[in-house]
C-alpha cells in the first residue's frame, strides 16, 4: 500500500494512521515539511526505515503519526523517486 503525500493539501497540522497490517509494505511517499513519527507503531518481525528530512530548517505544514501494530512487514518513508527525465512542475 503506497500512500502520496507529495501533492497533498493540508487542512489539518496532524494527521494519524492506525495502522493493524501482517505483511506487506505501507509506503509513505513524502516531501519537505511533512514529519512521520511511528514511535508509537508496535512492530513483530517488521521494520520501519525512514530517510532523514532533506533540510531541518524546513517548516512542518504536517506531521503524520503512524501507530498501531506491524507484523511481517515494513514501513517505507520516503521522498518520491526522480526519474533522469522527468521535470520539475511548474508553480
Amino acid at each position: 500500500m503506497a500512500l502520496d503525500f507529495t501533492r497533498a493539501v493540508t487542512t489539518h497540522a496532524t494527521l494519524r494512521i492506525d495502522l493493524d497490517m501482517s505483511g506487506g509494505a505501507l509506503r509513505l511517499l513524502t516531501r519537505p515539511g511533512i514529519v512521520v513519527n511511528t514511535d508509537s507503531l508496535a512492530i513483530e518481525f517488521a521494520r520501519v526505515k525512514a530517510r532523514p528530512a532533506a533540510d531541518p530548517g524546513t517548516p512542518v505544514d504536517l506531521r503524520v503519526e503512524v501507530g498501531g501494530r506491524m507484523r511481517y512487514g515494513q514501513v517505507l518513508v520516503r521522498p518520491p523517486r526522480r526519474t533522469p527525465f522527468r521535470r520539475s512542475p511548474r508553480p
